[in-house]
């Protein structure tokens, strides 16, 4: 996959010690807001491929005060705060913990 397929990216590529090679895409976005929009939409998809659950949809406030307040038909509510986001659980401790 090359950046041109995904804009607003860039990635790192690397060797490793048996000859495969990897690669790694990362978002490219100053706009703090847009890069929330964009991790909130994967994290919800990704919740419900991994959970089967679906988290509510509708999208009734942006940080007042966290990044996302969802509600389902029910009025039930979903918070979401971007902490930090990592594919490995010792990058997130290293970015949530400073």
């Amino acid at each position: 996959m090359n950046n041109d397929e995904l804009p607003n990216s860039y990635s790192w590529h690397w060797i490793d010690r048996d000859g495969t090679t990897k690669q790694k895409l990362l978002l490219d976005l100053q706009d703090k807001k847009t890069r929330e929009d964009i991790i909130s939409f994967h994290f919800r998809k990704f919740y419900k491929d991994a959970y089967g659950v679906e988290l509510p949809g509708e999208l009734v406030s942006r940080d007042n005060p966290h990044d996302f307040t969802f509600r389902n038909a029910s009025r039930e509510e979903f918070l979401l705060e971007i902490v930090a986001v990592s594919d490995t659980s010792a990058g997130f401790l290293k970015q949530s913990n400073p």
